[in-house]
C-alpha cells in the first residue's frame, strides 16, 4: 500500500478530497455492510469511515494542524480498511440460520474455475475441436421452449451468458434506440389517448391469441411467466417461468431495452444462513412506454462462492456474476402496490400479492398495467415482504440492507412481529 503524501495545497484541495470520498462512499458502505452482516461491527467499520468524511469536510475549512489532522485520517482509513480485507480474505462469520452463526466460511474457487473451462470451451480455446457442437449441446439443454426442462448446471449458465453477452449487448444498445424512440412517441397526449383506449385492447388480446395458437406451445406470456388478472387490470408472474430456471446478472439488467423496458433498479445483498442474498427493486415503463409497472426479486449463491467472488452492484468485474432463484425454503410472501402519475396530473395504483396465487410465496413477483404515457420518475411502489417462514434473523438482514438507501423514499420498516418488512421505491 502506497504511503500518501503531504498534501500541499489549501483549503480547495483537501474540499476535493472529501467531495471524492463522498463519492466513493456508497461502495465503502456497501463492503462495510456486507462485513457487518456477517458478524462483525457494522457500525465500528461505518463509523471509521465516516469519520474521514467528516474530518476532511471540516478540514476544508481551515487550514490549522492540516499535516496532524491528514495523518490522522489516513490511520483512520486505513484500519478500516485492513478491517474490511482481513474479513474478506481470511474466512468470515455466518449469520443466523442453521449456521448458528458461529461458524466460519471460507473462500471456495472451484466453481469459477468450471466456469472459466466452459467458457474456455464455448470460445474453441485449449485446441478444442468440436466448438459449434458443443454450443449446440448447451442449447439444447437450456430448453428454451420450456423452461421447466433446462438440465444446465450453474456453471454451463454462467459461461453462456458470458459467451453471448458481447451480441446481448449489441442488442441492448440498439433496443436502446428503439425504447427511446417509442417512449418520446408516447410523451405526445395524442398518441398515449389512442393506445390508451383503442391499442392496448388490440395488443391485450393478440396476447390471448397467441396463448390460445395450436401451433405455439410456448408463447412469450408462458415463457415469460405473465399471467393477467382482470380484477386489477394488470399483469403478474407465476413460477416456472425462464427467469427462474435462469436466475439473475448485472448484464440482464444491460439487456432490457432490447425488451422495450426503461426503467430504474436498486440491488442490495446480505448474508444468512450460508447464503450471500441478492435484492433488487424495479420500476418504471415497459412495452416502450406503453405500460408501467415494478418487480420485486431475489435471489442467491452460497457464500463460499461469494467470498471467492465478491459482488459489488455496477461494478463492471460483477457483471456476470450469477445469483439463483432462491430456493422454496427462502421465498418470501410479496405485496407490491404500484402507484404513478400520468401526463395529466392523475394519480392512479395497482396491487398484486403472491398470497392470492401459487404456493404463497415466491422469488420474484412483476406487477404491470398497460398504460401509456407514464415516466418512470412519476412511479413510486411500497412492497411488504412477509418472511414469516424465514424467521426474524432474515428479515432484520434484508432490512437492513436497505438502511440509509438513497434511492429510497424512506428507510425500510419492519413490524412488531419482526418478520414484515416494508420498502418505500
Amino acid at each position: 500500500m502506497v504511503k500518501p503524501t503531504p498534501l500541499k495545497s489549501q483549503s480547495g484541495q483537501i474540499g476535493a478530497a472529501a467531495r471524492t470520498l463522498q463519492s466513493d462512499y456508497r461502495k465503502l458502505e456497501s463492503i462495510a455492510s456486507s462485513v457487518g452482516s456477517m458478524g462483525y461491527s457494522y457500525g465500528e467499520v461505518s463509523e471509521a469511515i465516516r469519520a474521514i468524511i467528516e474530518q476532511l469536510t471540516k478540514e476544508a475549512e481551515t487550514t490549522k494542524d492540516m499535516e496532524a489532522a491528514l495523518e490522522a485520517i489516513v490511520k483512520a482509513y486505513l484500519a478500516a480498511e485492513k478491517k474490511i480485507l482481513l474479513c474478506a480474505f481470511n474466512g468470515v462469520k455466518t449469520s443466523g440460520g442453521n449456521n448458528g452463526g458461529g461458524s466460519t466460511v471460507q473462500p471456495d474457487y472451484s466453481y469459477a474455475n468450471e466456469v472459466q473451462d466452459i467458457l474456455d470451451r464455448l470460445n474453441g480455446k485449449n485446441g478444442t475441436i468440436d466448438q459449434i457442437t458443443y454450443i449446440l449441446e448447451l442449447i439444447g439443454k437450456a430448453s428454451f421452449l420450456d423452461p421447466t426442462e433446462c438440465t444446465l448446471t450453474k456453471a454451463e449458465k454462467e459461461a453462456m451468458l458470458r459467451f453471448l453477452g458481447p451480441l446481448a449487448d449489441e442488442l441492448g444498445e440498439g433496443g436502446k434506440k428503439v425504447t427511446d424512440y417509442l417512449i418520446a412517441f408516447f410523451s405526445d397526449p395524442s398518441h398515449s389517448d389512442t393506445f390508451n383506449s383503442v391499442g392496448m385492447n388490440l395488443l391485450e388480446r393478440g396476447l390471448d391469441l397467441i396463448g390460445e395458437c395450436p401451433f405455439l406451445n410456448a408463447p412469450l406470456p408462458y415463457l415469460l411467466g405473465f399471467t393477467y388478472n382482470p380484477d386489477t387490470d394488470s399483469y403478474y408472474t407465476q413460477e416456472g417461468c425462464i427467469q427462474q430456471q435462469w436466475g439473475f446478472c448485472d448484464a440482464i439488467d444491460g439487456w432490457g431495452p432490447a425488451l422495450l423496458m426503461d426503467l430504474d433498479t436498486d440491488v442490495k445483498t446480505f448474508t444468512y444462513d450460508g447464503q450471500e442474498f441478492r435484492v433488487q427493486l424495479w420500476k418504471g415503463s415497459y412495452g416502450g412506454g406503453g405500460s408501467v409497472g415494478s418487480e420485486f426479486a431475489i435471489y442467491s449463491r452460497p457464500e463460499a462462492e461469494a467470498l471467492a467472488n465478491p459482488y459489488t452492484w455496477e461494478d463492471p468485474g460483477s457483471k456476470y456474476i450469477l445469483f439463483d432463484a432462491v430456493d422454496q425454503q427462502y421465498q418470501p410472501q410479496i405485496y407490491q402496490e404500484t402507484s404513478y402519475t400520468d401526463m395529466y396530473g392523475n394519480s392512479d395504483s395497482f396491487s398484486c400479492d403472491t398470497r392470492d396465487y401459487g404456493d404463497g410465496d415466491d422469488y420474484w413477483n412483476l406487477n404491470i398495467r398497460t398504460q401509456a404515457g407514464v415516466d418512470r420518475d412519476d412511479v413510486s411502489v411500497q412492497y411488504v415482504i412477509d418472511c414469516s417462514q424465514q424467521g426474524p434473523e432474515f428479515a432484520q438482514a434484508l432490512c437492513d440492507s436497505f438502511q440509509d438507501d438513497p434511492l429510497l423514499v424512506q428507510d425500510p420498516t419492519i413490524d412488531e412481529t419482526g418478520t414484515i418488512v416494508t420498502i418505500y421505491y
